[in-house]
């Protein structure tokens, strides 16, 4: 577990947030995806982003699960706090309620919101990323099978992660699930 929360810290906390002080990047920003190292060479260096597709429409995709950081007690506050949604498409949908291998082209996002806490509800606010994950073992083979990326605020211009070595980072902390096909968020009856 301190092993998947440090990676997460580090991962999608440093590169992602960073990205947002740093680069400039964000809703409203200049910054775009052709300003990253993004190539569709099918044999990119290690030093190219590996192009990894926007999510269009996830919103009507299964919802996996939500999931609510809201105070710093909790070790992902820091990087994390707030509300968390997963969702999959039709085809990493049927491959967690079948508990079998995601096929080719499976897609799970994790959407987060930053809190609004009004008249004693917890609501969603600002979008402050949406990540997701692609299957495909031969175009990311590098990656453990995975194409990474996330967006800053959730606009498609402004992806956060710009290295492979960046993407590599988040195979690395999912191989802590390496029997679950990299995937934490499983189905729930």
């Amino acid at each position: 577990m301190m092993r998947y929360i440090s990676c997460m810290c580090a991962v999608l906390g440093l590169f992602i947030f960073c990205h947002i002080a740093n680069a400039g990047g964000g809703a409203g920003s200049n910054w775009t995806s052709s300003q990253a190292n993004v190539s569709d060479d099918s044999a990119p260096s290690s030093e190219t982003v590996l192009p990894v597709p926007y999510p269009s429409g996830f919103r009507t995709w299964q919802h996996v699960k939500s999931m609510v950081i809201h105070h710093k007690k909790h070790p992902l506050y820091d990087a994390f706090a707030g509300i968390h949604h997963i969702y999959a498409d039709k085809k990493a949908t049927k491959a967690l309620l079948e508990n079998k291998r995601f096929p080719r082209g499976a897609q799970i996002v994790f959407d987060l919101f930053s809190i609004r806490d009004k008249d004693g509800a917890m609501t969603e606010s600002s979008r402050k990323f949406t990540a997701v994950m692609v299957k495909d073992d031969k175009k990311y083979a590098s990656t453990g099978g995975w194409g990474w990326q996330a967006w800053v605020g959730g606009d498609r211009r402004s992806p956060a992660l710009k290295s492979r070595s960046e993407q590599q980072a988040c195979a690395t902390c999912h191989e802590e699930v390496q029997s679950k096909g990299l995937v934490f968020s499983q189905w729930r009856d």
